[in-house]
Parts: C-alpha cells; structure tokens; sequence
C-alpha cells in the first residue's frame, strides 16, 4: 500500500471533564494511495483494567478533503453507527500534511449535527500504525501430497490488470488488507493407516468442520481475526474448487480448497490455485458471490454475472471463462473494497455476525416470489414434495426437476447443480404468517458446474432436504407453507417453477411434541444437513436423537434419527490430530446394519424415507458392509435395491442412474 497519510491510526479518548484515557479508537484513513475511495472509518474499544470489549463502529463515506499547507482536514457528515450515536453524528480528523510516517497523527473530532464543536465535544489524538487497514492472522494446512502453493505470475496468460507476481497474501495486501501467515509454509497433514482406495477417502463436509473446531489452533466460538485455510486433495462433489465450510456456531472462521480438481503447476492451474485461495477466504470476510449480491442482508444491490471480481465466477461471464480471465484485473471491486477495510466490524470479522448479514453497506430490495414475465428457456423447473403433509417436526424434503419441454436437445449445467446448496437453485419459502426467507445452505461451495445435454426422454433429478439451513428451521411450526424454485441457467436465463404448498400437521398428544421437540434442536439441525458428525460439538444433538430412539421407538420421526446415526455410523470419518496426522474412524457395521436396515424397511413400507434419500442409505450401507469384508452382504443390498426400484417402473434413465450406483458401490 502507497499511500502519505492513509491506513490505520490507534489512539484513546480523551474526557474534557477526567482529562484521562477512557474508550480507545481504531481509525481508519481512506484518501490517498491505491485505490483510496474518500472514507473514513473506525472501531472504538471500552477499556476496564486489561479487559477490551468492543463498543461500536462508524464508517463514513463520500468525506469532504480540505489540503492546506501544513494540514489536510477530512469531514464527514452522513455516517453509518452499528449502535446510535448520542450528540455528535459528524466527524472531523486533522492530520499534519508535512509529518513523516513515524510521527503521523490523527486528531478526530467529534461533532454534532450542526458541524459545530464544543469543549465537551470527545477528542482523541491516533497515532499512524500501519498502512493496511486491517490485519489478520491466517493458519494454513495441506494434506500430504498437495504442493504449496507459492506465486502466480500474471503475465503467463492473457489477463486484464497490471504485470505481478501475486499470492494470496499479495492479493489481499492491494485491497489493503494484511495477511499475517502464522507459519512461512503450511505444514502438511499427513494421513495415518488412511488410504486413497477407501470408498470415503474424499472430504465431506461434517469432516471439514470438525477439522476446523478441533484442529484450528485459534479457533474459538467468539469473533477474532484468525480464519483456518486447509489445502485438501479431494471434495465429495465433483469438480468442487473450495468451500467456506464453517456456518455452524460462529460463522465465517474456516475455508478450504480441493487441489484434485486443480492440480498441476502450470499456468492455467496455479492461476486457478490462487483465484480460488482468495475467493474463498473473501467469504469468510463476509462477501458474496458477485452474481448473489442481493442475497445478502440487507441485499448487497443487483446481481451481477459481468462483475470483474475475485467473488465471481469466471464461467458465467458474459463472455465466457476466457472472456473473464482476459479482462480480468486481479482485483475486487470498489464495493467489495469499502467492505473489507471500512465495514462494521461484526459484519466483516471472522466469527462475527453470520455469512451474508451486513454482507455489503447499501442495497436494494428483492422479491423472491414474482416470476419473470416471459419465459423463452423452453426449460420446465418443477418443484414438489415427496409428501402430501409433513408431521411437526419432520425433515422436510422437496424433489427438484428439470425438463426440456423444447423440440431442440439443450446443454445446461449437470443435475448435480439442481441441488439449492451448489448456489445455483434458489428456493424461497412462505410461511403460515406471510414471511418469506430464502433457504440458504450452510457450505459456500466454488465449483465448476459441467455442462451436459438434456433432452425430453432424461430430464434432471435432486432431492433436497431444506428443512434446515443457514438460518435455522424453515419449517418450525404447524401451518401451510408456499415453496418456489429458481434457477440461474448457464445463458444467463432465469427460470422459475410452480409454487407447491406444504402443510406441516398439528401434534395430536404431548408425546408427539416432545418428540418433535428432540428432532427441532439447533444441533440435531446440523447433524441432519450433514447426515451426521463425530464432533464433540455436537454430543447435545446426538443424545437427543439417541434420547428419540429410546423414548419414542414408535414415533414416525424417530427414522430419522435412526437415519443419521446409521449413516454417519455406516462411513469413514476423517479427525486431525495435533500432531498433524490424518485418523480415520472406521465404520462400525453393526450399527449401521442395525439402524440403516430399519430405515430401510420402514421406508420400502411408506413410513421413512423419500425415494431418493432411501436409494443413498441403501448405497450407504452397501459401501460400509464392502469395506468391512461381506461383499457378498453388500451384493445383496445393491440386489434388493435394484429390484425395489424396478418395481417402481421409473424411467429408464432413472434406473440407468440407479444401476451405476449400484456398480460403483460394489467396485
């Protein structure tokens, strides 16, 4: 950062009446340099004894920059506050034009709503720290056998911006922004007893949160400015460049990438390698996907496919991925900049205020519910529930499809992109009162969506539990829900499906409550989005669903908890030791045998699962039943799999889908 006066200033208050230190002041100074965007800001501290507690932040915009010969005087007169000013909602700060960096100094004033000023008007004098606006403290791990990732040269390929040499670290520091790495080199983790050919050896995504809450030196359910990068070899989900995984507890505090998908030391993948390290520790800082800009709280304004940016895909550029890597400068945008140097501090530190609340400083509203006028796609998108009624308290899961109602083939994204948590599939829900939220997963997933061709004889099918999400339950009490899906197709089109209705039935007795009650908590939540966790962060949500089991055997939902258990019960599971070592907790198959073979039973009754859900638990349970040794077991759950479906007489495609699983769960 070049800059004469701007960057970060510290200093305390001082009372006209104590003449004493009192709160303390990180002032921000945005007015020359790189970039500079005229605002001011800062975050004020409350001192008792050594105890800091944070106060409140300002941050004001467009300021007012008087140069004189022996001073610049900055103004500013409309702020935003994270909590109400008293009297004085406009600021002043003075600043010697002639002082060298080592004795620069900032005196901020102050004012009330008139600009005038007071002898009891607060004032502190801030001493100039830095040039970055902020620091932050970064730990990175690899797995054995994903290189460290060191520079990209910008000139190797066509590109928009200036000449360099750029890291992650270098990325960051031209936003202004500090990365501190708290070692030179990520050590590597290496796996123990822990092999490739396992049928669960890639990582999923209740693995690489419990990596993070038990491995992340610094990690803490409280806000710090410490985030966890781990450089992984290989993501469930094909084609999957990174994910900001941690939306669970405190948000925002660890992110990964997924080198198998870019692997290689040439300049199309170490260009790839670095976008996707700050695309998605730009997510743990807060910031959206340039083209879901207004789904942020409260909206982050349109969104925007041709956004030159670090957040935005390079694929749905206007022009294309070479489109976008052409003109593509390397950089964020002015938006996005006021939000990493100058936003509230809840709504930009790690572990602040949850992912895409305060995502942005100003906005314009959205509705989720109004669909586009004309339709011209020839694309149907048909949304419905796998049941009539849910009980309270059941998951709720909706099945998601796309046809090709045209007379010409079409090639769209992979059906694996119909999934609402890939980002692409929006799905707005009504509740009995009339309040509509947008289900939002809990993982922000960068990928690389495939393309393939659809046609009217092999439309697209995903099941999607949306019973809980980002924000908690969607569907937490009895009444008639609304539904509708959107989906942003690869040509930029947007299609919207019909709207389905969902009741949600009364309890009848207090047994039936109490049960829900046990399905209903914020951690059985989480283990039924994930399909289960080892985690000790999460043993209430486990003894609640064994307390389910006990209690209520009888009860409808008590599938589900016998559902999570078995699966999460019926995998590996990866953990990370302190010593850097990869520990897989193999499955155990009696309890998998024993919960999964009940779901399957009461499913193929009509009284568990979805179709869909109960065509993975019998995978499932094939591929732990493999890996323990009884192929012929396994065998014979793929035999009965194939003919239960059979007998469902679903298209072929659909069977052709269900063959291959079958093979690859055997293989």
């Amino acid at each position: 950062m070049n800059s004469d006066v701007s960057g970060l200033y510290k200093g305390a208050f001082v009372s006209s009446e104590k003449k004493a230190k009192s709160d303390k002041l990180e002032l921000r100074v945005d007015i020359d340099g790189e970039r500079s965007l005229k605002v001011v800001s800062g975050d004020i501290y409350s001192y008792s004894g050594k105890n800091r507690e944070y106060f409140g932040s300002f941050i004001f915009e467009g300021v007012n920059i008087v140069t004189e010969d022996d001073k610049i005087t900055i103004t500013g007169t409309s702020g935003k506050f994270s909590c109400a000013p008293s009297n004085y909602s406009q600021i002043r700060v003075t600043i010697p034009s002639s002082a060298s960096a080592s004795s620069l100094k900032a005196t901020v004033e102050w004012l009330d709503s008139s600009g005038t000023s007071s002898g009891d008007n607060p004032t502190c004098v801030c001493k100039f720290k830095s040039p970055y606006f902020r620091s932050v403290r970064l730990e990175h791990d690899r797995e054995e056998g994903v290189p460290p990732f060191s520079d990209y040269d910008t000139r190797r390929l066509p590109c928009g911006g200036a000449a360099r040499e750029l890291n992650l670290e270098k990325a960051y520091s031209e936003a202004g922004i500090d990365v501190i790495k708290l070692s030179k080199a990520p050590k590597p983790i290496v796996p123990d007893g822990y092999g490739g050919s396992d049928p669960d050896a890639k990582w999923s995504d209740s693995e690489l949160h419990a990596a993070m809450v038990e491995h992340f030196s610094s990690w803490k359910n409280q806000p710090g400015w410490n985030v966890w990068l781990f450089s992984a070899k290989d993501y469930e989900i094909p084609q999957t460049y990174g994910m900001m995984f941690d939306e669970i507890g405190r948000h925002r505090q660890g992110c990964a990438v997924f080198y198998d998908s870019m692997n290689g030391s040439g300049a199309f993948e170490t260009r790839l390698q670095l976008y996707a390290c700050v695309h998605e520790l730009g997510h743990c800082f807060n910031l959206l996907h340039s083209f879901q800009k207004s789904r942020a709280i409260p909206p982050a304004g349109a969104d925007s496919s041709s956004s030159l940016s670090w957040m935005n895909y390079p694929r749905r550029y206007p022009s294309g991925e070479d489109g976008f890597w052409e003109d593509f400068p390397f950089q964020f945008t002015d938006s996005e900049l006021i939000h990493l140097r100058h936003g509230l501090r809840d709504d930009v530190i790690f572990g602040g205020n949850d992912f895409s609340v305060g995502a942005a400083l100003s906005g314009s509203d959205v509705s989720e519910f109004d669909a586009p006028s004309v339709d011209r796609s020839e694309l149907r998108l048909r949304l419905e529930s796998v049941k009539a009624s849910f009980a309270f308290g059941e998951p709720v899961v909706v099945e998601i499809k796309l046809t090709n109602i045209g007379k010409t083939i079409k090639t769209v994204y992979d059906g694996t992109c119909l999934h609402p948590k890939m980002g692409l599939v929006q799905i707005a829900i009504r509740d009995p009162n009339g309040h509509i939220r947008i289900w939002k997963p809990l993982f922000e997933h960068l990928f690389s969506p495939r393309l393939k061709a659809i046609d009217k004889e092999h439309p697209f099918y995903q099941s999607a539990f949306i019973g809980y999400g980002r924000e908690g339950f969607y569907f937490n009490q009895p009444g008639m829900y609304q539904i509708r899906a959107q989906y942003s197709l690869n040509d930029g089109v947007n299609i919207v499906s019909n709207i389905q209705t969902i009741r949600v039935r009364y309890p009848h007795n207090d047994d039936e409550e109490e049960a829900a009650d046990l399905l209903l908590g914020q951690e059985q939540g989480v283990l039924l989005y994930l399909k289960g966790s080892d985690p000790p962060i999460l043993k209430k949500g486990h003894k609640a669903l064994n307390r389910l089991m006990q209690q209520y055997p009888r009860n409808p939902l008590t599938v589900y908890a016998k559902f999570i258990t078995g699966f999460n019960q019926g995998r590996t599971f990866k953990k990370i030791t302190a010593d850097h070592k990869i520990i897989p907790r193999k499955p155990n198959l009696k309890v998998a045998e024993r919960l999964l073979g009940s779901v399957i039973q009461l499913s193929e009754e009509g009284k568990g699962l979805d179709n869909i859900s109960l065509n993975q638990t019998m995978v499932r349970l094939a591929k732990a039943q493999k890996s323990k040794g009884k192929e012929n077991e396994a065998k014979k759950t793929m035999d009965h799999m194939m003919e239960f479906f059979g007998k469902k007489k679903f298209k072929h495609s659909i069977m052709e889908t269900i063959e291959m699983q079958a093979k690859q769960a055997l293989a």
